[in-house]
């Protein structure tokens, strides 16, 4: 792997206390952050991972995605194959189903890039008729507004705009960044979820680790150039990442700006990428400073918020004396990051009836049909059934229990409840009532599963960190 330099934060000029101040006011928000890095003068000066999260799992970046696409774009301009002001309805005559309507005739790539279509509602890639060709949906789309003037954030404009590049360059997005972006800056660990027709979705299909989203990010910051070679024109990045039109009123930042798919900052005259549930990628030019995170949260506002107040913006205090005092305490502490694990006793109250035996299952957003709930010398285990194909799950009491998949990232944003991903366990009983939490370290999703045990069914109920779905759910395993 290409690794990135490390440094000390004092050797950066940066106070480590700054650092333990963040990372702490996000253990006491309740906000799930998990993991994060900071890059300071093209060297990392602090990272860690809340366990089972580690550095050797990729993770998924949902709309950082976007801003990977924004760099193909780029590239493909610089090499001619496509320019700002080519219409979008000439690249695919074959998917022009009827006469488009005339804004949407009028639509132009640079439209695409900055959320100006004009429609007056979003399309997301969860709805169904975007997955069945979304290219033929997203042309026969009735666009109401001229294009260029209003702010509507979505999906497909960038899933369109990857379509493009792809129908230009003759291969996949993947393909065409391989050499001249992934490539030069060491990712080779990735997954880049396709559409029906095999088109790399450009809104949302990445999984990267987190240094390869610092890496991302310190490329942002250097104009394009990474080590000493310009992989994407500076002309185009300082288009990308200014203002080209400011949203509707929301909080303060995501009204700051928005240019080819990066939002501006409303502190530091600074930018970002960011995606669903508080991945962030935030660039600090005025302190040639990169921070990174993962998360499973909702108010990425307030994300923010911490990373600005408790460390960014206190970079400004030049009375502060950057020492190694601290160094030691912010060491433990990213030693010390983890998940919560359920607490509670080793061994029900009372003696179980149901173990070992193969239950049924009522409706439940795996699409389970069976389950095993076993209790043994080694704790419990459980075995969840699709049909006959069974996935063993091994609940580990006060640590996380690895459980190996053949592969990582089948959970995808499309079909994101699917217990078949990799994942760690851990679990604890109260009476007869046992608390098991499942991680999936690709994903930003945690499960929290209670199995209140009865003497012929047992009472599931399932919450989920974040979701774009349903977050809570009740379901019955009974002796059918």
């Amino acid at each position: 792997m290409n690794k990135l330099p490390r440094a000390l934060p004092s050797q950066k000029g940066v106070p480590p206390q700054y650092i333990i101040d963040m990372v702490k006011e996000y253990i006491n928000s309740g906000l799930m952050l998990q993991s994060y890095m900071i890059v300071k003068d093209g060297c990392v000066i602090s990272e860690g991972w809340f366990k089972p999260y580690s550095p050797d799992y990729r993770h998924m970046m949902f709309s950082i995605t976007k801003g990977f696409t924004s760099l193909a774009a780029g590239m493909a301009i610089s090499e001619g194959l496509i320019s700002l002001d080519d219409r979008v309805v000439d690249f695919f005559p074959d998917k022009l189903a009827c006469a488009p309507c005339e804004n949407m005739q009028k639509l132009k790539i640079k439209h695409l890039l900055t959320m100006t279509v004009g429609q007056d509602d979003g399309i997301y890639v969860k709805d169904a008729r975007f997955r069945d060709d979304f290219i033929k949906y997203f042309l026969t789309y009735y666009v109401e507004n001229e294009p260029g003037k209003t702010f509507l954030y979505n999906n497909v404009s960038t899933c369109m705009m990857a379509a493009i590049i792809e129908r230009k360059c003759g291969q996949s997005l993947e393909e065409y960044l391989k050499p001249r972006l992934l490539n030069p800056l060491g990712i080779t660990d990735y997954v880049w979820e396709k559409s029906r027709e095999g088109i790399c979705y450009g809104a949302l299909g990445l999984s990267i680790k987190t240094e390869d989203m610092a890496k991302y990010g310190l490329l942002l910051l250097q104009n394009g150039n990474y080590n000493g070679k310009q992989l994407v024109s500076s002309d185009y990045l300082k288009e990308a990442t200014d203002i080209y039109i400011i949203q509707p009123p929301q909080s303060p930042d995501w009204n700051a700006g928005y240019g080819y798919q990066y939002w501006r900052n409303a502190r530091e005259n600074s930018f970002r990428s960011d995606g669903a549930f508080g991945q962030l990628c935030v660039v600090v030019p005025k302190h040639n400073l990169v921070v990174v995170a993962t998360a499973g949260l909702y108010d990425m506002q307030r994300e923010m918020d911490i990373m600005f107040d408790k460390f960014i913006c206190r970079l400004n205090n030049k009375e502060s004396t950057a020492s190694f005092e601290g160094q030691h305490e912010l060491d433990r502490l990213n030693a010390s990051l983890c998940i919560n694990m359920p607490n509670g006793d080793i061994h029900p109250e009372l003696n179980i009836k149901l173990t070992g035996i193969k239950l049924c299952v009522s409706k439940n957003p795996y699409g389970i049909t069976h389950i095993i709930f076993d209790i043994n010398k080694n704790g419990v285990e459980l075995s969840f059934f699709y049909g006959n194909e069974e996935i063993k799950c091994s609940v580990g009491y006060e640590k996380w229990q690895e459980n190996q998949s053949a592969e990582k990232n089948i959970m995808t944003a499309v079909e994101e409840y699917n217990i078949r991903e990799f994942k760690y366990c851990s679990g604890a009983w109260d009476k007869n009532t046992f608390k098991c939490t499942i991680v999936y370290p690709c994903t930003p999703f945690v499960d929290e599963l209670e199995f209140d045990i009865k003497d012929s069914f047992i009472k599931i109920n399932l919450h989920r960190n974040v979701s774009f779905e349903e977050r809570e759910w009740q379901f019955f395993a009974y002796n059918g």
